[in-house]
């Protein structure tokens, strides 16, 4: 009798261990799921604020290259003035002109970003606040200088870009 009671105690010592064991591997299986589904999450939130960033200074740089592209439609003397926001989401940008693009400048919740916008092929004259740069083929405006106020102008032999504010 005493080897059928030994027995028995060792069957239940095994299912208890069993039971402990299976106990962990599911509670192990269950985690790793959970902290992938907030992985998932995380990313996806992240995403998410920086197609927001893009939508929103994406607008705001085609409204400086739907500026530019009406001037060379508009012929000699079209005059266009373009009010833009001084920031954007809170922060300053900058937009450097080139013969034939509009690139934008700033600094998003992840860094430094930037983007090109095509703009119809021109020859451009920089003043004011629009600083002149590589010997005048491109020009850069600072959104946090001068006046918030874009002129540009089709004279004839290209575009003028001038943003008053600044001697």
């Amino acid at each position: 009798m005493d080897n059928c009671n030994v027995s028995r105690s060792e069957s239940r010592v095994s299912r208890s261990g069993q039971v402990a064991t299976e106990l962990m591997l599911y509670s192990g299986v269950f985690l790793i799921i959970v902290i992938s589904v907030a992985s998932v999450l995380y990313l996806l939130q992240g995403s998410d604020i920086n197609s927001l960033e893009y939508s929103i200074v994406k607008e705001t740089a085609e409204s400086f290259s739907d500026s530019i592209n009406l001037a060379v439609r508009g012929g000699q003397t079209f005059s266009y003035y373009y009010n833009f926001p001084r920031t954007v989401l809170g922060g300053g940008y900058s937009i450097i002109f080139t013969k034939s693009s509009a690139i934008v400048h700033w600094q998003g919740s992840r860094g430094n970003m930037s983007y090109s916008y095509s703009i119809a092929p021109a020859n451009f004259t920089f003043n004011g606040c629009v600083v002149s740069l590589q010997g005048g083929s491109a020009g850069q405006l600072d959104s946090q200088k001068g006046q918030n106020l874009l002129i540009v102008t089709n004279n004839g032999n290209g575009i003028e870009l001038m943003q008053p504010g600044c001697s």
